[in-house]
């Protein structure tokens, strides 16, 4: 049987004290690995061995939240990303530049503030921003006669 003393207050302030600190340890190893992450899913699409491709990555970020206010019938805002040519003629695509192509600038956060697009439903990842952003600097491949279709988010 071991020897038992009773708590003092010294040692409950000291075992307050070790769970705070605890606490916000885990809390900052949190905060480090979730900012990583992000980082890292930004760096992974910029260094991939794999390019961006067209239907594979960048369609079904568009179709699932750009099309349904902004497809080929009455798009909102009098542009349309539902071909190659129509995001292009908005000026909203510009080939090999992201900073001057306007989807970038509405789906990216400003601030704290959230982003202006999409009006409806949850903002773009930080990774289906890296890929539109990706997509654009080398180029904004469009394939000949691809349409887009809303898509379902689910």
């Amino acid at each position: 049987m071991t020897p038992s003393h009773p708590q003092t207050r010294s040692d409950r302030q000291c075992s307050t004290s070790a769970r705070i600190l605890f606490a916000s340890l885990v809390a900052t190893i949190a905060t480090a690995a979730l900012c990583g992450t992000v980082a890292a899913g930004e760096a992974d699409v910029a260094n991939s061995p794999q390019a961006v491709d067209f239907q594979r990555d960048v369609a079904p970020i568009l179709e699932a939240n750009c099309l349904r206010c902004h497809g080929s019938q009455s798009p909102e805002g009098d542009f349309s990303l539902s071909t190659g040519a129509a995001s292009r003629k908005s000026g909203f695509v510009v080939p090999g530049k992201p900073e001057q192509s306007q989807l970038l600038t509405v789906v990216q956060p400003d601030g704290d503030q959230l982003p202006a697009m999409p009006k409806e439903g949850k903002p773009l990842t930080v990774s289906q921003i890296a890929v539109l952003r990706q997509w654009i600097k080398t180029g904004a491949d469009w394939p000949e006669g691809v349409t887009l279709q809303v898509r379902s988010k689910a």
